[in-house]
């Protein structure tokens, strides 16, 4: 009985476990179609774990012993397992419930109020001060007053948002406890990159958690590649901030977004879980650290059909440079929010070639990033059209070197020319049929243009 048990298990666990820690899904049907595996039976691993332990003689069996006898997982296996179970109970230290509440004043007053997720990016708990990412349209609601924005904006930490956040109604607005709410306001947003930086100012709920409260890091990668391992974290369905697994399924695409308006907005997709109230929450990898911003999911066909695992997060690439954005306009406007003004070449680029190479056990998208337009008021002078550009680097007026980036994707040039500030100097490496050259421009404040500005 127990060699069968055994046999059995090994086959059936390890089944559980490639799923628990590589797979989920978005699934938005039940029942007979087989799509969530419950025409079955859904067998978990401490089920299985409970099973071994009925056998007689495994009733003191640990968890460990479970894993290297049944599995034959060694030592460093299980650690590896236990690490990435202690990494992503980390990432809920960073954790918020955001709860954002619209007056609008049409014929009367009325009070509606949506909820989102954000990450704690930044933190003086020390003081009650924070900064914290998360989705434009979970602070915004065209029609709404103030510009839109919403003007009472409440965080709450993992666990305290179930007893903090009392509801909402049309007549009083949102209500809340003040024990566990924590106040917040916006200091930058843009609809076009559907991300909104909040601020904590003397919030006494940090102080009290300051002991649990840890910001969470942004990784510093550009690229992601399929099937790298990710985890979401956010307040799905507005039950309690989750965590969900899967992968990048893939790594740059564009969907339409309407925010004040539709827009396409570059995302990377993934099959990890999404739902209504994930918005504004990170999106992490293996280290712990920030690779996307949860921001959509897909659930029907252009035939209105379902389907499935289809769900977005805004690539680190250009959330982490624009939340930098955002803060030193903030403090350039001496606290005061103000519009988020990037830099644009004013020429057009196309991917005029495009193809694959493996290296080290990843594929890589390699694109021939062109120049297909060169208006007369381009704000960068010198290029043509056709030219190939292989290299972008930013430099300060002291020119010191601020970016450096081979281009091998048309998005490297738009996610790096954000970090330009007025002052600086973009100089891009082209190639012009067999020559090589160079070209650059020193941005003023006056080149500069709005963020949402399409």
């Amino acid at each position: 009985m127990k060699k069968f048990f055994k046999a059995f298990v090994t086959v059936i666990a390890t089944i559980c476990i490639v799923f628990a820690l590589f797979v989920s899904g978005c699934a938005v049907r039940d029942g007979a179609d087989g799509r969530d595996g419950k025409d079955g039976k859904d067998v978990t691993l401490d089920e299985l774990y409970a099973a071994a332990r009925s056998i007689p003689g495994n009733e003191n069996m640990t968890i460990d012993e479970f894993l290297h006898e049944y599995l034959s997982y060694d030592d460093a296996q299980i650690k590896q397992l236990a690490d990435m179970q202690s990494i992503i109970n980390g990432s809920l230290r960073s954790a918020v419930v955001v709860v954002s509440e619209f007056k609008t004043t049409n014929r009367g007053i009325s009070y509606s109020a949506s909820a989102g997720s954000g990450v704690i990016i930044e933190a003086d708990t020390a003081a009650g001060d924070a900064y914290v990412v998360t989705n434009c349209h979970v602070v915004y609601k065209q029609g709404a007053d103030n510009n839109g924005f919403s003007s009472n904006i409440y965080l709450f930490l993992y666990a305290q948002q179930t007893i903090g956040y009392l509801g909402a109604s049309a007549q009083r607005g949102v209500q809340v406890n003040e024990k566990y709410a924590i106040e917040a306001e916006v200091v930058g947003a843009s609809p076009a990159y559907d991300i909104a930086l909040l601020k904590v100012t003397g919030s006494s709920v940090l102080k009290e958690n300051a002991s649990f409260v840890k910001p969470a890091e942004f990784s510093e990668e550009d690229d992601i590649s399929l099937g790298e391992y990710v985890y979401a974290v956010g307040d799905a369905v507005g039950a309690g901030t989750a965590v969900t697994s899967g992968v990048i399924s893939m790594d740059s695409e564009t969907i339409n977004v309407t925010i004040d308006k539709t827009r396409s907005v570059r995302v990377m997709r993934t099959d990890a879980a999404i739902n209504s109230g994930n918005s504004g929450g990170g999106l992490f990898n293996r280290d712990g650290k920030i690779v996307g911003i949860v921001n959509a999911r897909r659930n029907t066909d252009s035939d209105g059909s379902a389907v499935d695992n289809l769900c977005y997060a805004l690539p680190v690439s250009n959330v982490r440079r624009l939340v930098s954005l955002m803060k030193d306009m903030y403090t350039a406007n001496l606290g005061v929010p103000g519009a988020t003004k990037i830099a644009r070449l004013g020429v057009t680029l196309t991917s005029t070639d495009i193809y694959a190479e493996y290296n080290d056990g990843r594929v890589e998208i390699i694109e021939q990033v062109g120049v297909s337009a060169v208006p007369e008021d381009s704000v960068i002078k010198g290029l043509d059209v056709g030219d190939v550009v292989k290299h972008i680097e930013i430099s300060d007026g002291e020119g010191n070197v601020k970016e450096s980036k081979d281009v091998t994707r048309r998005y490297h040039v738009t996610d790096t020319l954000i970090s330009v500030r007025a002052g600086d100097t973009v100089k891009l490496a082209i190639a012009r049929g067999t020559e090589d050259k160079e070209v650059s421009v020193t941005f003023s404040q006056s080149d500069l243009t709005d963020v949402d500005e399409q």
